[in-house]
């Protein structure tokens, strides 16, 4: 998304891909494939091979049961709903 604001500014952006590519066309969301649409409670299995879970502790705090992966298409292939939250002061107290 960033480097799509900076193009739209007239900006020249090149952007580097880390990770194999998962999906055909690379890049596309891995839920798009007919595999997961026809199966779709075989999502998270499928892309279990894909994930790590998170070693930083302030991240894991932030969304428990966090996961990464390095991807062609970024984190956009594989995203469901989840988002983090804001770090508080307050976090851990009630």
């Amino acid at each position: 998304m960033v480097a799509r604001r900076l193009a739209e500014r007239g900006l020249r952006v090149t952007v580097l891909e880390a990770g194999s590519a998962i999906t055909t066309p690379p890049g596309s969301h891995f839920r798009t494939q007919s595999r997961i649409r026809e199966n779709p409670d075989g999502y998270f299995a499928a892309i279990a091979p894909y994930l790590k879970p998170v070693s930083d502790p302030v991240k894991q705090a932030n969304l428990p049961g966090a996961f990464e992966s390095a991807l062609m298409g970024g984190w956009g292939v594989l995203w469901t709903n989840n988002c983090p939250r804001r770090p508080s002061s307050n976090a851990g107290k009630r």
